[in-house]
């Protein structure tokens, strides 16, 4: 077994007596990064590392915090930017804030006094970096500082150099070069017997090819991580770099992120963070400073075409057909397709099954809701039994962006007959949105339309015109196998009288063919149900096709035309699909809880994602923010002074003072600057959670430090949220089966970097124990109960919240009023597998009332009409009332 950790600092590594020590000449004149006011010098014939020469690596920082010191190492990217890891800046892993550390430049010793120190502004982390995921991948982070560093008077620092930007993931793999000597830096321990050293270490090591046994042991992904040492043991410094010398500059490679501990040390190498992967993403946070920290290398071939995409990055909903890196395409050779470049075609989607998570099909997005992709690799299938996967490059990858289907919408007139796949085009609708806006990562596809009136279907797009396919299986080629990297290939229209072309005269104006001009009958493009073909028409890419069906005795590719399907889209997307209507949730303005200053308003719908919610209709919410923000999660008023959330939100974090726990209420948007804040100074969490089993009793207190307003008293019309104060049912039986709830919180997601901004309410309703899908997620019944989308209380559509959705009330509206009857709770260490085949569940908060009510040292908040009405008619009022969705 192999245990991963994050390890602090430089090499213990190999003898080797070939020189004496070797210096590396650079003018720090005439290149603009990689390169010190003093020579690097190295002695080979050291065994386990040396001091690094004074001011020799102009270009290193250190991050430190008070009381704590060095944790960390980083390089300059320019004046206002480091570079370094994520579980360095990540305060999940490193308990750091951007408040409570620094960075130390122009340092050679730690007990120097005459560093450049300087306060970090913001913490950029790669949004695909996932904290709570056991794989360790985009382990790479960007600081910002408060103050910027002057590098034009200071000739001690210096900008890192990074590599020229790679055209193909095979110019990734090859950089740095199987067996070139490498150099790492840092402060930290020669040895695991030893203390950290005071002064900078440096150590040359081998860079080691991915398909060593051991390097293959260690690493998720080739192209983001790289292995480099020896057979020695060896330890290296989180976030500190590892160089390569290239003539003239030192040129940063890689970041280091992780090794081997405990069960398995000796002869494992370090794993870095490969650099080249992340040139654009690094280029895209730095630019607006216009300082260069690649080369000047000019990375564009005769062989290599690059796409320059005119409409991205934007806002407008308008926008469509670009994505977050340009692509680039090989000339056409002998290969029949190429593995494409991370980001380059962001609109497409993986369409997968919910209990196998097999790729089955290939999409595209069209808007937030909805995916194109072809009717016949949906035929057997039912809703509950897709998810979709956007944000994706690698079939395995874990950070996708993951939506189950709500409804399969296949083209009316589809048709298999004679294996023609006639109409061969459908669209899913997503039970939750995409977020695309909010979203670098993913894209909307452009579709085609008819262009003018004038057009002749039958011919379009004309005999050659220039197309380029994607997907992950787009070739039928008895000689190849699936592909887990995405895949492009450019290929030509063919008109339907081509000899390789086997479309009937009367489906001219639904399909067309494609191939390449070689004429190769045992290739056929379009192996991929749905995936999408492009073509380059004004500066962004326009999807002109979708892929249908290879003939099985050769013969080109047959896709659906899209322009002959225009209307049809449009008329789908633009209707109202379901009869929607919305019912408003009258609430006594005088109650003391469970009631805002505005009616809560819901909006029926056969499918339900979540929808905005009212302003101030919700007056009970709170963010839970911790360490600046980095975690968040959701909490309810108890009273002025206490809130209600889950355990797992604040499990790790029960020390306010060093964790920085804040509440923030009367927002509607977290994002909004005007918000009331409060420290939290108590935390109290029940005595029988436990993280062996983190559904159960997961229910937490918070004490504010300073009351807040509420009521008539409170100028943003805060409130307490009602709880339930009588026995009125066992605790398994409240709330009863099939009542509609509903679930209230600002929903946002780890691994995808989407959030959700603005306060959200969906509809649910309770699914029966009985179900498996309620069964496989819930320990005790008396203490939890599952709910379910509120069209499939059988519990088809389950996991529709995130780990920011930790804490989330579940409300249900009983006599004009609305009352918590559950705490939301998610697993975040099994995230995946819960989406897809187990229910959500809650905390019941019935059987925990005399707990709260000790922590409160008061009653609990409860709701008293106006008029006196007794317990018995308060029974059988909530015994004949049903909350009501749109009349249903």
């Amino acid at each position: 077994m192999i245990c991963f950790r994050f390890v602090n600092i430089v090499i213990l590594l190999i003898s080797i007596t070939l020189c004496d020590a070797v210096s590396y000449e650079c003018d720090k004149n005439t290149v603009p990064c990689g390169c010190g006011q003093t020579m690097v010098g190295i002695n080979a014939r050291i065994i386990n590392g040396e001091d690094a020469v004074p001011y020799s690596w102009p270009m290193m920082v250190s991050l430190t915090k008070a009381g704590l010191g060095h944790f960390c190492g980083g390089t300059i990217l320019n004046e206002w930017y480091i570079l370094t890891a994520a579980h360095c800046v990540d305060s999940y892993y490193s308990g750091v804030t951007s408040s409570d550390f620094m960075i130390a430049a122009n340092i050679h010793s730690q007990s120097q006094t005459n560093k450049i120190i300087r306060q970090v502004d913001k913490i950029i982390i790669h949004p695909l970096w996932d904290k709570f995921h056991h794989i360790i991948l985009y382990d790479i982070a960007i600081l910002r500082l408060a103050q910027p560093l002057d590098l034009q008077k200071n000739s001690s620092i210096a900008r890192t150099c990074l590599p020229p930007r790679s055209n193909t993931l095979e110019e990734i793999l090859n950089y740095p070069k199987n067996g070139t000597r490498l150099v790492v830096i840092g402060w930290g321990s020669i040895n695991y017997e030893q203390s950290s050293p005071d002064t900078l270490q440096q150590v040359t090591i081998n860079f080691k090819h991915h398909f060593d046994k051991k390097c293959n042991a260690m690493i998720y992904n080739p192209y983001i991580h790289f292995c480099a040492g020896t057979d020695k043991d060896e330890k290296s410094d989180s976030g500190g770099p590892i160089f390569q010398w290239i003539g003239d500059r030192w040129e940063q490679a890689g970041i280091v992120s992780y090794g081997v501990s405990g069960c398995a040390m000796k002869g494992y190498s370090v794993v870095y963070t490969r650099i080249s992967y992340f040139n654009d993403w690094i280029e895209s946070h730095i630019q607006n400073n216009n300082n260069q920290t690649t080369a000047s290398n000019n990375t564009t071939s005769n062989n290599t075409t690059i796409f320059q995409c005119s409409t991205y990055p934007s806002t407008s909903t308008s926008k469509c057909g670009c994505s977050y890196r340009n692509v680039i395409l090989s000339s056409p050779t002998n290969a029949p397709s190429e593995n494409a470049l991370p980001y380059t075609w962001t609109m497409i989607v993986s369409i997968r099954t919910s209990t196998t998570n097999q790729h089955i099909c290939t999409g595209t997005i069209l808007e937030d809701f909805y995916i194109l992709t072809a009717a016949h690799c949906l035929t057997n299938y039912k809703p509950q039994d897709l998810t979709i996967e956007a944000g994706m490059y690698y079939q395995t990858e874990s950070e996708a962006i993951i939506r189950q289907v709500d409804q399969i919408y296949i083209h009316p007139n589809y048709s298999t007959y004679s294996d023609q796949y006639i109409n061969d085009i459908a669209i899913l609708r997503l039970t939750k949105s995409l977020y695309v806006d909010n979203n670098n990562y993913i894209s909307r596809t452009c579709k085609s339309s008819i262009y003018n009136q004038w057009m002749d279907m039958n011919n379009y797009p004309p005999d050659g015109t220039r197309l380029v396919i994607s997907g992950w299986d787009i070739i039928h080629i008895s000689s190849s196998s699936k592909s887990k990297l995405l895949q492009q290939a450019e290929i030509y229209a063919y008109n339907s009288n081509h000899s390789n072309c086997f479309i009937s005269g009367n489906q001219n104006q639904m399909q067309f063919c494609v191939g390449r001009n070689e004429n190769n009958n045992d290739i056929c493009y379009g192996n991929d149900p749905g995936s999408p073909i492009f073509e380059w028409i004004d500066g962004r890419w326009i999807q002109v096709g979708l892929a249908s069906h290879c003939r099985s005795a050769g013969g080109s590719g047959i896709f659906t035309k899209l322009s002959s399907y225009s209307n049809w889209i449009d008329t789908l997307l633009n209707s109202t699909i379901t009869n929607t209507s919305s019912h408003v949730y009258q609430c006594d303005r005088k109650a003391s809880c469970g009631c805002g200053q505005t009616d809560v308003v819901l909006t029926s719908s056969h499918i339900i994602g979540g929808e905005n919610t009212i302003k101030y209709s919700w007056p009970m919410m709170v963010s839970i923010q911790i360490r600046d923000g980095y975690d968040s999660c959701i909490g309810t008023i108890l009273s002025d002074s206490f809130i209600l959330t889950s355990a797992q939100c604040i499990y790790y974090y029960t020390d306010t003072n060093y964790y920085n726990i804040t509440i923030a209420t009367s927002i509607y948007d977290v994002s909004s600057a005007v918000k009331i804040t409060r420290r939290v100074d108590r935390v109290y969490i029940h005595p029988d959670y436990s993280r062996t089993e983190p559904y159960l009793h997961d229910i937490a207190i918070l004490h504010v430090s300073e009351p807040f307003l509420l009521g008539d008293e409170s100028p943003q019309y805060l409130q307490k949220i009602c709880v339930s104060i009588e026995n009125e049912f066992p605790f398994n039986q409240y709330p009863k089966l099939d009542s509609q709830l509903v679930v209230v919180g600002w929903a946002s997601s780890s691994y995808t970097a989407e959030t959700t901004n603005t306060l959200e309410q969906i509809s649910v309703r309770m699914i029966d124990t009985k179900y498996e899908s309620c069964l496989n997620s819930i320990t005790n019944d008396t203490y939890q109960f599952c709910a379910g989308l509120s069209n499939d209380h059988e519990g088809a559509k389950l996991n529709y919240l995130d780990r920011g959705d930790l804490g989330a009330p579940i409300m249900i509206y009983k006599n004009n009023h609305w009352e918590q009857v559950g705490i939301a709770t998610v697993d975040m260490y099994e995230y995946e597998s819960s989406l897809r085949d187990r229910a959500q569940v809650y905390t019941r908060l019935s059987p925990y009332r005399e707990w709260m009510r000790r922590i409160l040292n008061s009653s609990l908040p409860a709701y008293s009409p106006s008029m006196n009405i007794s317990a018995t008619t308060i029974k059988n009022l909530y015994e004949n009332e049903s909350i009501t969705v749109g009349g249903t």
